[in-house]
């Protein structure tokens, strides 16, 4: 799969003027990032997509249980994703703010990704 690059302020990543593509392992952990930072209601022609982090995350007494399920199912439907090998989930309630880390099983190899942020 190939995919065009993006920054990490999630903006089209250029070099020299260019577009830079990303593929493989690479391709498929930017997925990744992309869904887990995807809020629900966020995309203007379906707002079916995303997480619902407003009514199940950022909420006075989130369930810790339902909020991991939720995003392993996120990170399962990724295309190129196997499974998962390990998942760890950190949040503060009172920053209002979710840190998940975890490892995956892909058609490239496995895939590690720490420090994804989610926060309002």
């Amino acid at each position: 799969m190939i995919d065009l690059k993006l920054d990490a302020n999630g903006d089209i990543a250029f070099e020299n003027s260019d577009l830079v593509l990303v593929k493989d392992a690479d391709e498929v952990a930017q997925q990744l990032r992309i869904k887990l930072r995807f809020i629900l209601g966020e995309c203007a022609f379906n707002s079916t997509l995303g997480i619902d982090y407003f009514n199940q995350v950022f909420v006075g007494n989130p369930n810790i249980s339902v909020v991991e399920a939720m995003l392993k199912k996120a990170i399962l439907s990724v295309d190129g994703v196997n499974n998962l090998i390990s998942f760890a989930l950190s949040y503060d309630r009172k920053a209002r703010t979710l840190n998940v880390a975890f490892s995956c099983d892909t058609i490239y190899g496995q895939v590690n990704l720490k420090d994804i942020h989610v926060g309002v």
